[in-house]
């Protein structure tokens, strides 16, 4: 019966460790992209190649399935099926954490527990650094 036991207990000890770690691992590995509401993007090095701006690095992720957008006339239109309506007074707004980049002028977004400014330039121009991260989010004006 102790031995039962102790393999019972060794059996529920290295479950809730491995648990734990997924649980970690879970975190911390958050995607490229993140869909909802609002578009999150990462850049990480695995699409990252040096001289990208935003468009450069958004058409490669397009390539990778992994973002959808359309622009007309130099304005994003949709970001992952979501549509901004002009129409409306409703258009996408950038944030970053490039803080060379970023400024207050048309307010700041709220993500993650910190505050990101909004892109001082738009997608076209926007040069783009690894580990920066980049909002999309629909503002009414």
């Amino acid at each position: 019966m102790k031995i039962c036991k102790k393999a019972l207990c060794l059996i529920l000890v290295l479950t809730l460790v491995g648990a734990t770690l997924l649980v970690f691992t879970a975190c911390n590995n958050k995607p490229v992209v993140q869909k909802d509401t609002k578009t999150v993007i990462t850049v990480t090095d695995a699409f990252f190649e040096e001289g990208d701006t935003l468009e450069t690095y958004m058409n490669r992720l397009v390539q990778k399935d992994k973002l959808t957008y359309t622009v007309d006339n130099g304005m994003l239109i949709t970001v992952n099926g979501v549509e901004a309506k002009a129409s409306e007074n409703k258009y996408w707004l950038i944030y970053t954490s490039d803080a060379g980049h970023a400024n207050d002028g048309w307010g700041t977004y709220e993500y993650d527990g910190k505050s990101y400014g909004s892109a001082t330039l738009g997608i076209a121009e926007l040069p783009v650094k690894e580990g920066e991260i980049y909002i999309f989010a629909i503002s009414q004006f």
